[in-house]
């Protein structure tokens, strides 16, 4: 049998396609090829007297080759060696590697290349080793292998550990990545020689290591499992990473970052050696740096929350290039940075959710929506929000100052919050609810005047009406109106002063659209208030009411006047309970409404009319000097204006005199005429109040574009003591509906705890109005005076029906 004298196998780790080193080796081996085949003996040192042939070293490119003449080709580029019976040769033709000049790094290849230069062909010693696998001497080559690994490896300790080393962190891990490139490499090369020994013999033996997971296992071992090692790695990983964050520009070193990512997660140490200390680092450095912005931008925390989401896109970018290969740590590297610049800050950083609503900044309130997510700080956010709005509806319902802005700035606002809540808070339900109960408690903080306000917007929308609107434009403002309907508990307030305007517009046919009118009816039915069911018999007594109105005229001897009135049921119309205004016509018109009496009675047998001349209206031909003008006035506005048919001048306190309506009510209809901006009457002296003094004549050089000319009616403003009167008749209206309420329960109920009714009172009246518990328990007192009820005589907590 042959036998192999032992190789130096960690002369296999290296095997480089360029060096200068390799014509230095001296090595010597004694290999046999098979059996029958005669023992080469090759000697570098060739000593005096020895029998073997002298050794060729292997040339440069640019050497000649002197082989013999039994040679049966010759190396050439880019193929393997070839080799004759003779003396062996190979050539290297790549120009040395820069990169591994370093002294340490020749040394160790010098003393690893040694099996190389002794075996010359590497085919060679795949078959010898393939023969003496057959031979069953793969063992002790296995052992072999171990041995030299782990002087290879311990070597490369040493050179990454040597205190003699002066380079920087960077230096050292750029050496590091080398050494382990490098080492990969021979582990490479070495299954690719010891092929059938990887693939035969150690396949055969059950528990034995191959040799990729064997070299590792050794390299992990004395390299990556070195304390030294391990806090180099770790020195420069801070390094690097400072360097760039204190920079904001990538470093050179990240080149040297990612193959040293690479190299940790072939040994499954990425988490351990990098990751870890990654976001360690990361939480060190934004916590120093978040308490250093805090206290320069505490009064600016719309900036620090733009510092932060800088920082965070500048974490993600370097995610996506160092750690490309490992996205699933990048969301806990964006955490780790996020939770250290915003840990502790929540509290004051969330005062700029304050500044961006007062400024109406949805970019500012998407950003700290979202930071504030990333460390589960939504609730607190909510919270301040939430207080906020309160804040702002509150001021808005209280500006008393500002009455009549007080439902466009709401709606201004709420526009606002709304598409907040679409852009910046993602349609989340919590500051949904938030905004819902913030405009309620808002709403609260004023009672009656916001629901007055409301009801009176809408009248002005439904008088505009489209103004060349679509009808889905139109139909959405008025649907925003509507909307703060919901957030009001007066809804007896606004059925009141709605019922009031709608039954105005449609008496005085200032109505934009009927079929707009019922559908607000139907939305506010169907969608805010059961209980709003008005509308119905106010329509069906103006369609009765044309129908009459037409037989009228069609009966009437009288062809030069069109008759127009409006039977209205008294239940049906809010002005049951109005003082109606007496007031002195002339004889045509008084002769007109006779006749309909007349007519209207003969009909209906039993019932009477009571006519209301402050809603009545009228249409008069004008002459000017400029041409025939037709004027749509009021009645009281005609009254006047026929006057001056007998006389060009009439004094205030005259006309007063023949027309005898009120006070109030006829300096508003003389100041529409002459003192606003279609003066078909001018006055002296000039100017915008009416007195007592002044005097009146018809202006005959009016003009105005149009043939057809509606001047509009001044309407009297609510004054402090009429405000309180109509305060005070819903006040009186809520009294009688607790009390009905209250008998209506104890009726059916019999007896009840008083806690029990004031439960199920506040319930029911919930409806109309939201009742305080004093107000019930007055009633209470009320109703045992009136003896509805009583206490019962052994518990008073309980109340007791009486029949």
């Amino acid at each position: 049998m042959a036998s192999v004298e032992g190789p130096d196998i960690i002369n296999l780790l290296n095997f480089p396609s360029n060096s200068r080193g390799l014509s230095e080796f001296r090595p010597k081996l004694h290999v046999s090829l098979g059996p029958g085949t005669a023992t080469k003996s090759l000697d570098s040192s060739q000593s005096s007297g020895s029998s073997s042939p002298p050794r060729k070293a292997a040339r440069l490119d640019g050497d000649t080759d002197h082989t013999t003449s039994r040679e049966k080709g010759k190396a050439k580029v880019g193929e393997d060696v070839m080799f004759s019976d003779g003396v062996r040769s190979l050539t290297l033709v790549d120009p040395p590697d820069n990169d591994l000049t370093d002294s340490n790094i020749n040394s160790l290849q010098r003393s690893l290349q040694n099996v190389i230069h002794r075996i010359l062909d590497p085919q060679n010693l795949h078959q010898a080793i393939h023969y003496h696998g057959h031979l069953w001497r793969g063992q002790w080559i296995y052992d072999k292998l171990k041995f030299e690994l782990q002087q290879a490896t311990n070597k490369v300790n040493s050179y990454l550990t040597s205190p003699n080393d002066d380079g920087g962190p960077q230096d050292w891990l750029f050496k590091l990545v080398s050494y382990s490139e490098w080492f990969n490499s021979a582990i490479c090369f070495l299954e690719a020689i010891l092929t059938y020994l990887d693939r035969v013999f150690i396949t055969a033996k059950p528990g034995t290591q191959h040799i990729r997971q064997l070299a590792m296992e050794f390299y992990k071992l004395k390299i990556f499992q070195s304390g030294k090692v391990v806090s180099n790695i770790h020195d420069a990983i801070r390094d690097w990473i400072t360097l760039e964050r204190a920079t904001r520009e990538s470093h050179a070193s990240r080149k040297t970052i990612i193959s040293l990512t690479g190299i940790l997660a072939d040994y499954s140490l990425f988490d351990e050696l990098f990751l870890r200390p990654y976001l360690q680092f990361t939480r060190d450095f934004y916590a120093k740096e978040s308490k250093e912005r805090a206290n320069t931008l505490r009064n600016d925390p719309g900036e620090f929350l733009i510092h932060v989401d800088t920082r965070l896109d500048e974490e993600s970018n370097r995610s996506a290039t160092v750690l490309a290969d490992f996205p699933f740590d990048w969301p806990q590297i964006q955490s780790a940075a996020n939770e250290s610049l915003l840990g502790g800050q929540l509290s004051w950083l969330s005062s700029s959710l304050l500044t961006d609503v007062d400024n109406r900044n949805i970019t500012g309130l998407k950003r700290i929506y979202q930071l504030f997510g990333k460390v589960d700080g939504r609730a607190l956010l909510c919270d301040v929000f939430k207080k906020h709005i309160h804040n702002c509806v509150t001021d808005i319902v209280n500006d008393k100052e500002h009455d009549d802005e007080m439902v466009p700035r709401l709606l201004e606002f709420k526009s606002f919050i709304d598409e907040c809540l679409k852009v910046a808070f993602e349609d989340n339900k919590q500051f949904k609810h938030a905004v819902a109960d913030s405009f309620l408690s808002g709403f609260k903080q004023r009672r009656i005047k916001p629901a007055e306000m409301i009801a009176k917007t809408l009248d002005r929308e439904m008088r505009r009406g489209q103004k060349g609107e679509s009808d889905d434009e139109y139909s959405q403002r008025l649907d925003k109106i509507l909307s703060l309907y919901s957030y009001t508990q007066d809804k007896d307030v606004f059925r009141t002063f709605y019922h009031r305007a709608l039954a105005k517009r449609l008496l005085t046919q200032r109505s934009a659209s009927d079929d707009f009118e019922r559908t607000v009816l139907k939305k506010l039915k169907d969608n805010y208030d059961p209980e709003f069911n008005m509308g119905d018999p106010m329509f069906r007594d103006l369609a009765l009411s044309r129908d009459l109105i037409q037989d009228f005229n069609d009966r009437s001897t009288n062809s030069g006047r069109n008759f127009s009135a409006m039977v209205l049921e008294a239940a049906s119309w809010p002005f049951s309970t109005r003082r109606k205004e007496e007031a002195i016509l002339p004889s045509s018109m008084q002769n007109q409404l006779v006749a309909f009496q007349d007519f209207y009675t003969g009909k209906h047998k039993g019932r009477k009319l009571v006519f209301d001349h402050s809603l009545g209206t009228a249409q008069l031909r004008a002459r000017f000097k400029a041409g025939d003008k037709e004027l749509q006035v009021s009645l009281y506005q005609a009254l006047v204006l026929l006057l001056f048919n007998e006389q060009e001048e009439i004094g205030f306190e005259e006309i007063k005199e023949q027309i005898q309506i009120e006070d109030g009510e006829l300096r508003r209809t003389l100041q529409s005429l002459a003192c606003a901006k279609k003066k078909v009457l001018k006055k002296r002296p000039a100017g915008r109040d009416v007195n007592e003094t002044d005097i009146f004549y018809y202006n005959a050089d009016f003009t105005d574009e149009r043939a057809r000319i509606h001047i509009n009616s001044i309407q009297a403003k609510e004054t402090p003591e009429e405000s309180q009167k109509t305060r005070g008749a819903i006040e009186m209206e809520r009294k009688s509906l607790l009390d009905a309420a209250i008998v209506r329960i104890m009726k059916a109920r019999k007896t009840m705890t008083h806690s029990a009714l004031i439960s199920e009172t506040v319930d029911i009246m919930k409806k109309h109005f939201q009742p305080d518990v004093g107000m019930i328990k007055a009633r209470f007192e009320s109703l045992i005076e009136a003896e509805y009820m009583r206490r019962d005589d052994d518990k008073p907590e309980v109340y007791v029906y009486v029949a």
